[in-house]
């Protein structure tokens, strides 16, 4: 069964921007992109105020979404959010397909 992931992502001064420039310019979007299982990977901003990004994923199976988030691509993810001060609440959702 499918999953998808919302997550949002919270910083101040602009933060959470920079944070997805850098996972874009640095590449690390095609390499989640290219992992087993993925779907979708995009980020949004959402229209009514700052200070927030959105990503939504979509991945074939709780299993691979569970290796993705256990792989040593996520912890390169996890640094860069790091280095952005970032709070992050996620939402996962079983898709039923």
């Amino acid at each position: 069964m499918a999953v998808v992931i919302n997550s949002f992502f919270t910083g101040q001064c602009g933060r959470e921007r920079k944070f997805t420039d850098d996972m874009i310019g640095g590449g690390m979007i095609d390499k989640i992109r290219a992992q087993k299982g993925c779907r979708r990977y995009e980020y949004f901003v959402p229209m009514y105020g700052g200070g927030l990004i959105m990503l939504v994923e979509k991945w074939n199976d709780r299993a691979s979404y569970d290796a993705f988030i256990a792989s040593e691509l996520y912890g390169e993810v996890r640094e860069i959010m790091a280095r952005y001060d970032l709070t992050m609440n996620v939402e996962l959702y079983d898709t039923g397909d």
